[in-house]
């Protein structure tokens, strides 16, 4: 993010020089990137002259200022992968070499939870004679917090029990009685986290997903195999059905074709 955005603009700046609208102005440049990608940079940016505030080098931090709009007009679409680079993915997890790295990522795909939601797992949430998660909090980093936030779910729908894939197990094991299933007394930190991913990203190939897109690729499995919509929407915790048909839902290429050559056979039926 320094080296790709802010060293070229704000490398040799002083910091008492930079204003709210010169900022806005460097946002602008970059509003064919992602809405992601700019809330990203604003919040280094953010950050870095926060520092600088407190060290008394300025005495108001020009990026922390509601007058700062996202001028991005590209919407980021997360589709869901193939199954056959999820199985790929699956193949490849026992190669992590990082205990809470393979428990992570097999959670992410096995169980459609938000990031959060396997960040804020206990391992007393795992109810093996009932076979369900209990999903009942969120863990977030507010504003680009290092520690830990351990809050509730991101909505009242997101409290809910998933059915747990026996094979899911294999890479839990082995199972802990107490405490989160990653981190231990505590959550991990975002610091821990963001090291996390870096070594799964460096092992695995993940085919260009990030952790939301596992969320999409379990709810188009489930929809495959032919779980209907309000199904779907009570195991990944979704609020809208609408939201869950229209964004989670993506029929494959084959599902199509069967349906449109379904149609056909029908209409070529003899009475």
């Amino acid at each position: 993010m320094l080296n790709a955005h802010l060293y070229e603009r704000w490398g040799d700046v002083p910091v008492d020089r930079i204003t709210t609208r010169e900022i806005q102005e460097f946002l602008n440049t970059r509003k064919d990137r992602a809405r992601k990608t700019i809330q990203d940079i604003l919040m280094l940016l953010k950050a870095i002259l926060e520092s600088a505030r407190r060290d008394g080098l300025i005495d108001r931090n020009p990026a922390d200022d509601r007058r700062i709009t996202n001028p991005s007009y590209k919407k980021t679409v997360r589709n869901a992968l193939p199954v056959e680079d999820v199985k790929d993915i699956i193949d490849h997890i026992c190669v992590l070499d990082n205990l809470d790295d393979r428990r992570f990522q097999a959670l992410l795909i096995f169980t459609g939870m938000r990031r959060g939601e396997v960040l804020g797992l206990r391992w007393e949430d795992i109810d093996l004679p009932r076979g369900v998660i209990h999903v009942r909090r969120n863990v977030t980093f507010p504003k680009g917090a290092n520690g830990p936030y351990i809050g509730t779910t991101k909505t009242e729908s997101g409290v809910r029990d998933i059915p747990i894939m026996p094979m899911l197990l294999d890479y839990l094991k082995p199972l802990g009685t107490e405490g989160f299933v990653l981190g231990g007394e505590q959550p991990t930190t975002l610091s821990m986290h963001r090291r996390r991913m870096e070594r799964i990203r460096r092992t695995l190939n993940m085919h260009g997903a990030c952790p939301h897109v596992f969320r999409h690729s379990y709810a188009t499995m489930l929809y495959d195999a032919g779980a209907d919509v309000k199904t779907i929407q009570a195991i990944i915790g979704q609020t809208d059905f609408k939201t869950t048909a229209d964004r989670y839902c993506h029929p494959r290429d084959g599902k199509k074709r069967a349906a449109v050559q379904g149609v056909k056979a029908l209409l070529e039926t003899k009475n």
